[in-house]
């Protein structure tokens, strides 16, 4: 992560979300620096579609009735980076951070703490203490690159018969769309329509924390020039559909997708902007495709692999604390299982199913 890539939370002004640069020093002496941030809490971060209409009522009632400020140890929009450095003069590592986390807290009087993607070397400390929680089942899925790979075509060789089926299938309904790199005037062109389809996604979650802006896409492709890739996927001269993703010393990482739900069904879009992206990473000759928490199973379907993500939390207002358990129980219950049990290519099987 270069620090100065922060900065595009703040030049595109993201409504509710206060980046925070957080310097520890003992003796003029520089111990650590931290990047994080305090994001409150709004009613438009719930569904309107996917929740019961009485938790529903009573999580945006609670949110317009009492403030919740949520402290973000790293970065709501990223995973790629990290947002920590110690000096040379830190020995111990985890109680320095434990203990920075906590007095930081004692500064900004939150009601909640998140810790995110948070390295196994400095989790223990929350991973032993009780008034911490982690999130159960929080995974990555990524997919593993063979070398031998050239093209789109290795990857459809090496599916079994049911999946190489499904995936000529699916191909065959994206006949007509376009698929065109944008480039920054490209980004800045479409800005609007970007932003739409942006949220059709989110809001179509059950619960978003915090939205981006129409802002950010084009101040975001501007930092990163070439290390963001953006796609956009065309019906002749109508964007129905973008990807972003970021090249991260040899992985290919899915930032964001939008779409256009109207055209999802008929041009199987969401699976074809996947395989879209298999293409990219083999093309850019990436090690590994990260398509990130979301959707497992059609990630699971596509050939990709569970990997633990470390994040734990702390709630000190028991209203809160109760709509929370009631979200990460309802996203589990969602996910299911039977996504782990998809395994498409030839070499996870004895025989094939037809």
């Amino acid at each position: 992560m270069q620090w100065q890539e922060l900065a595009v939370v703040e030049d595109a002004a993201i409504d509710y979300i206060k980046p925070m640069y957080i310097v520890i020093q003992q003796n003029n002496v520089m111990l650590m620096q931290l990047y994080a941030q305090c994001l409150t809490f709004s009613p438009s971060f719930i569904s309107q579609a996917n929740l019961a209409h009485p938790f529903r009522v009573l999580s945006r009632f609670a949110l317009n009735c009492m403030q919740l400020k949520l402290l973000v140890i790293g970065h709501l929009f990223r995973h790629d980076g990290v947002y920590y450095h110690f000096s040379a003069e830190v020995k111990n590592k985890q109680q320095f951070f434990a203990k920075a986390i906590e007095q930081l807290q004692k500064k900004i009087k939150n009601n909640a703490v998140f810790l995110k993607d948070l390295p196994g070397e400095l989790s223990m400390p929350f991973k032993m203490n009780t008034r911490y929680q982690a999130f159960d089942n929080d995974v990555s899925m990524q997919l593993a690159i063979p070398p031998t790979w050239t093209s789109i075509v290795d990857y459809e060789n090496a599916l079994t018969k049911k999946y190489a089926k499904r995936f000529r299938t699916t191909q065959k309904q994206f006949v007509g769309v376009e698929i065109k790199e944008l480039q920054i005037a490209d980004v800045q062109q479409y800005q609007d329509r970007i932003y739409q389809l942006y949220l059709q996604v989110a809001k179509n979650q059950s619960i978003t924390f915090g939205l981006l802006n129409e802002n950010y896409f084009p101040l975001f492709k501007q930092q990163m020039e070439d290390r963001l890739k953006m796609y956009g996927y065309f019906v002749g001269e109508k964007l129905i559909a973008f990807s972003s993703a970021i090249i991260n010393h040899g992985a290919y990482d899915m930032n964001y997708i939008g779409f256009d739900y109207d055209y999802n069904n008929k041009l199987g879009l969401y699976f074809n902007m996947l395989f879209c992206c298999v293409n990219n990473a083999i093309i850019g000759k990436c090690h590994t495709l990260v398509l990130g928490r979301t959707a497992l199973e059609a990630k699971a379907i596509l050939g990709c692999k569970p990997v633990p993500i470390m994040g734990y939390y702390k709630i000190n207002n028991f209203l809160f604390a109760q709509i929370t358990k009631r979200f990460t129980n309802r996203t589990a219950r969602a996910q299911g299982e039977l996504w782990m049990n998809r395994h498409p290519f030839k070499s996870e099987n004895a025989s094939e199913s037809v």
